[in-house]
């Protein structure tokens, strides 16, 4: 029995070569669009962290800022504290 012998010619060699090129072209292609998205991701997130964490100090800005009125409005009845426990401690607790 005879066995044939199958060569490889340059047509098939070349179409092989060719087919495998656009497999890797189009694989190259897929890892810069998903490097891409992955970095758009990492900048959103980034992006939203500094923006969240912005919010929470100007909160507590505005806090401090209505601490610091509450303060100054009561300031003058605030510094004669004293006193006026004194006065009240003299007639609730006579001696």
């Amino acid at each position: 029995m005879k066995v044939k012998k199958s060569y490889v010619t340059r047509e098939l060699l070349f179409k092989n070569t060719q087919e495998i090129i656009g497999l890797i072209n189009a694989f190259r292609q897929e890892l810069k669009d998903d490097i891409e998205n992955s970095k758009k991701e990492v900048i959103k997130e980034v992006l939203d962290n500094i923006v969240t964490f912005k919010d929470q100090i100007l909160n507590e800005i505005v806090k401090l800022r209505e601490d610091m009125t509450v303060v100054v409005g009561w300031s003058d009845r605030m510094e004669d504290h004293e006193v006026r426990i004194e006065k009240l401690e003299k007639k609730v607790l006579p001696q």
